[in-house]
């Protein structure tokens, strides 16, 4: 086992007391000092197999998870020469004992956003001539996953070779030799192979029962056969998002798919349905509609929503601030759409600008509400334990309980730093991984300020922007709605006076 704090017995035990009382600070230090160790134990400890399925930093996370739970319920006791080390090493290693148990994968709690497919999937899709709409997703999820397993020069030969390319064509496209073209191809087939027989010993997915009700009948059921399968526009960790077009007359629609994979988690499938129930009772301009819901052949479920052509915020950033009048409009536009949600018992909790678009007329479409909870029930156990968000916009609370429990602040944080983004060019936490970000989300000191990064705001939005991102709820606006009346008045204050 490694050792710790030889040379400074007592610090384990302080560390420990003050997180019992209370003390941030004491939590902050803990997730600092040792997620980059737990996360190295994780990964040292894991088996080939099991590394391709699980992620070390997700076993750290779950680790601490139950280290502040079980250290608030007084469940740990440290002598004078106790070893929180040991300690949190013996739960991450227990954890990952559980996963090797069970045999399954797991999903990393930080909900990471993936670019689009690097195989230029939908380029892929395009050339399966003949085939319909499910059989085109179907041949691309099995194309994902072939492609998941290769090197970038095998992805390459791959997407040549679907694009028609002989093996000399490829070799002269890629500058590679034909021996080492063939050689490529050769371990594609395999990968066929292989999961061909995996398909033919999986259980059926037809047999997999009806789809479940969704909000009483407020999603209108849809089959995904009504519609022709264009080309996909984006993709997340849960799922993967279509341009399609309807058989019959109407515009263009987005279809989004759950990803195959994900339908042996049940706590996944169900947070996709709770994403559908919650879209269909919202019904605000500046929120994106849901039109329909339902399930493929092979078993998988889909949303049917609006598409909005204008693309989102992340992507019109482009890492450049905006001006302070266009940042005010769009945030009072995100507050409208958000105040919405509180007032029908909805938390985003996942307030970011690629889950904002803008629509032909310039106006804010707030999207996927896939991590959104009940107001009522922010404790659901079906939650318990699971990290949602993503990481440089989430609030301190949605990493540590010490912070408080999720509520309507939530929100106003990720209001703020959205803001905050669209004044600097920049999230309001930036860091070289996962775990310096998420130790600077918990921590107590405060974040830098927009007035610091981008000199010329103005004092009044600097305040709003300052105030939404305090680290302790209670510091932060209480609602929405005052949020909304504080950016008008910054607008206010920001509009040129008339000249006398």
């Amino acid at each position: 086992m490694e050792t710790s704090e030889a040379r400074e017995p007592w610090t384990s035990l302080l560390l420990l007391e003050r997180l019992r009382s209370g003390d941030e600070p004491a939590a902050a230090t803990l997730f600092a000092r040792y997620f980059g160790r737990l996360t190295g134990l994780a990964r040292r400890r894991m088996s080939a197999r099991l590394s391709r399925r699980a992620d070390p930093e997700d076993v750290a996370m779950s680790a601490y998870r139950s280290f502040f739970v079980g250290a608030r319920e007084g469940r740990y006791v440290l002598g004078r020469g106790g070893d929180l080390w040991r300690l949190l090493s013996a739960i991450a290693l227990h954890k990952l004992l559980k996963k090797v148990r069970h045999e399954e994968a797991a999903r990393r709690s930080i909900q990471v956003e993936l670019p689009i497919d690097r195989v230029a999937e939908d380029r892929i899709v395009r050339t399966l001539a003949g085939s319909g709409p499910m059989e085109d997703l179907t041949a691309a999820d099995e194309l994902d996953w072939i492609a998941s397993r290769l090197d970038t020069f095998g992805r390459r030969v791959l997407e040549l070779r679907l694009q028609g390319l002989l093996v000399p064509e490829i070799a002269r496209d890629s500058g590679r030799s034909e021996r080492s073209v063939r050689r490529s191809l050769a371990r594609i087939r395999e990968l066929m192979a292989d999961r061909i027989d995996l398909a033919s010993r999986s259980p059926s997915r037809e047999s997999a029962g009806p789809v479940p009700l969704v909000a009483s009948g407020e999603v209108p059921a849809a089959s995904v056969r009504n519609y022709r399968i264009r080309r996909m526009i984006g993709a997340g960790r849960m799922g993967k998002v279509y341009r399609a077009s309807p058989l019959s007359r109407g515009p263009d629609v987005a279809v989004k798919f759950l990803r195959k994979p994900l339908l042996e988690r049940p706590d996944v499938v169900r947070r996709f349905l709770d994403e559908a129930q919650i879209v269909a009772g919202l019904r605000h301009p500046n929120i994106v509609p849901i039109h329909g819901f339902g399930r493929t052949d092979g078993g998988s479920y889909f949303l049917v929503l609006e598409l909005v052509d204008g693309g989102d915020l992340a992507v019109r950033l482009a890492g450049s601030p905006v001006a302070e009048a266009e940042a005010i409009d769009w945030t009072i536009q995100l507050c409208e759409a958000v105040e919405h949600a509180h007032g029908r018992g909805v938390v985003h909790c996942d307030l970011k600008p690629a889950n904002i678009l803008i629509d032909g007329r310039g106006r804010i479409r707030v999207s996927d509400f896939g991590l959104a909870r009940s107001i009522a029930r922010v404790d659901d156990p079906r939650r318990a334990g699971a990290i949602e968000g993503t990481a440089p916009f989430m609030a301190p609370e949605q990493v540590s309980r010490i912070w408080g429990s999720i509520d309507r602040r939530t929100d106003v944080y990720g209001i703020g730093a959205v803001l905050f983004t669209l004044l600097t060019g920049r999230p309001p936490i930036v860091g070289p991984g996962l775990a310096d970000i998420l130790a600077e989300v918990i921590a107590t000191t405060a974040l830098p300020c927009p007035g610091e990064l981008r000199p010329d705001l103005s004092r009044c939005l600097v305040e709003v922007c300052r105030r939404c991102l305090s680290k302790s709820p209670a510091d932060r606006y209480p609602s929405v709605r005052e949020v909304r009346s504080a950016l008008a008045e910054a607008r206010e204050d920001t509009s040129p006076r008339p000249s006398s």
